[in-house]
Order: structure tokens, then sequence, then C-alpha cells
């Protein structure tokens, strides 16, 4: 039976938020270890991730998820059609020849620079229940993974005094992710282009902190599920107690953070490539 379209099931001009699946061919180990040649094609993980970062900050879609196994990948995703009501005419042309570089060049030999080239108009814990991993942070090509890592990128350049007094963390690693915490009451209804550049939007998805997604997850991934062969070991420390990180104080800090800083945050190498998006001049950088 042949499924229904995108548009039946859900508005386009709706936000969404949806768990979409893609496998390989005959679900053949296209992506990890292939146990019948011997062959590992786990780089190929690294290509969608790749792939990942370059669609999240061209098109109006959130990534608020991803997981990539051996023979297929899970994507959580947000439509931002709100997002993309705020895009001029040059906007769409700017991120049209991003995605598609080789289109940017012919126009520009056909003295076509400035044409506009369109109208213009589930927890993935995946690698721990298929027993490929123990915990979050070992859950190799997932969105938690990058997002503990920047957590603790985040922490390592505050407790090294590397960081300037500035409140965005450059160059994270989790940049093209879209940001897990939201205030529901507080939060401004407007759309919220994202700053950065590297995703949508920098709206959350979640009513909880950070630090709350990571110790639920971690409580999920102790859990037995019948069918499934992997599990977080029950006697593993807590999260953060693995990361060697003070769940309140790193909660404390969150809540500090803009008081504490002021434009960015981060490793000085990370600092001195980072440009302002407006002026495009280089942060002032005073030690802490």
């Amino acid at each position: 039976m042949a499924r229904l379209s995108r548009a039946e099931i859900f508005d386009p001009s709706e936000i969404v938020a949806v768990h979409t699946m893609a496998r390989t061919n005959r679900r053949c180990f296209l992506l990890g270890e292939d146990q019948f040649t011997g062959k590992n094609f786990d780089h190929r993980k690294r290509w969608i991730e790749d792939k990942l970062k370059q669609l999240a900050a061209n098109f109006g879609i959130d990534v608020l998820a991803f997981s990539c196994l051996s023979n297929h990948f899970h994507l959580v995703l947000r439509s931002r059609p709100d997002v993309v009501k705020t895009w001029d005419d040059t906007e769409v042309a700017r991120r049209w020849w991003s995605l598609c570089p080789q289109r940017k060049i012919k126009s520009e030999i056909d003295g076509k620079k400035n044409r506009v080239p369109v109208e213009p108009t589930e927890w993935d814990l995946n690698p721990i229940r298929a027993a490929l991993a123990e915990t979050l942070e070992a859950s190799d090509y997932t969105s938690v993974q990058r997002r503990i890592e920047s957590l603790k990128e985040n922490v390592e350049a505050i407790n090294d005094s590397n960081v300037s007094n500035a409140a965005t963390i450059v160059n994270r690693a989790d940049d093209f992710l879209s940001p897990i915490s939201i205030d529901e009451r507080n939060y401004p209804l407007a759309a919220q282009p994202s700053r950065s550049g590297k995703r949508c939007s920098d709206k959350g998805f979640l009513a909880l902190a950070d630090a709350e997604y990571l110790t639920i997850l971690d409580w999920i991934a102790r859990d037995t599920i019948a069918g499934k062969r992997g599990q977080t070991p029950v006697e593993a420390p807590l999260v953060f107690e693995r990361l060697g990180i003070d769940a309140q104080e790193w909660s404390r800090m969150v809540k500090d953070f803009g008081r504490t800083f002021k434009n960015v945050a981060g490793k000085p190498t990370s600092i001195e490539q980072a440009r302002s998006l407006k002026s495009g001049r280089r942060f002032y950088v005073s030690r802490v």
C-alpha cells in the first residue's frame, strides 16, 4: 500500500515535529561494520552528520536529534515555516547558492549574479539498545553525544579560565542542533531565526534544562526493554558523575551565564576565529 504524501499528514504551513527513519538498500551494513566482508564503513556516518550540518544551516528545518547506526539512521526534525517567512528574496538566493555552488558559478559567468534562482514564496537511544554502546557519551554519531561534548567543552573552558568576558560558546560540537530548553511561559512567539547561521532557529523544544534532559536520557537508558539487548548498566555512575561535572554547579552556571558573560565564550583558539555577524570584527577578549 502506497504511503500518504507528507502534505496529507501535516499542514506545511504549521510548525510540526516529526520522527523520520531511513534504511540502506536491503538493510545492508553500508554505514558500519559489514559482518560478511569484514569492511568498516563508519566514515559514512561522518558524511551523514556533515551533510546534516550543511542542511541545518540552509533549510527552514530544526534538527532536534539524530542517530546514525550501521544500516539506518533516525532524525527528529521540526519544520519552521515561521522562520522561512522572515527570509527575503536575497536570503533565499543565498541559501540556494550555498547548497548548489555550481549553479552559483554558472549564474555569475552568465552575468546573472543578482538573479534570484528560485521563485520566492522518542529519545534516540538506539546505539545503547542495539548494544553498540553502554552510555550516552559513548553513543557515536548521535545528537546526545554532540550535546555532551559541548557541555564538557564549556565546563573545561570556564574551569581553565580560557573564556572571554562574553554569552554564546563559539564553535560548539552541537551548534547545528536546535537548543533543548524553552521557557514556555516567557518565550517570545517570534520565529527567532538563528543568529549563528549554523541552524534554522535558536528556539528550544522542551521545558527542560540541558542537565535535566541528559539525566532523563541516562535514566531511560538503564531501563530493560523487552526485545532490546542493550542498556546502560544499573551500577554505572550517573551521567554527570561519569563526566566529572557537579550537576548543581552546572545548573547554577547556566542560570547565571548571561550575567557572567556578555557576547562570546570559549577557548582562545575558538574565539580567535569568531567574528561578529554584523560587523565582521573580532571580539574583544578579557580573561576571567
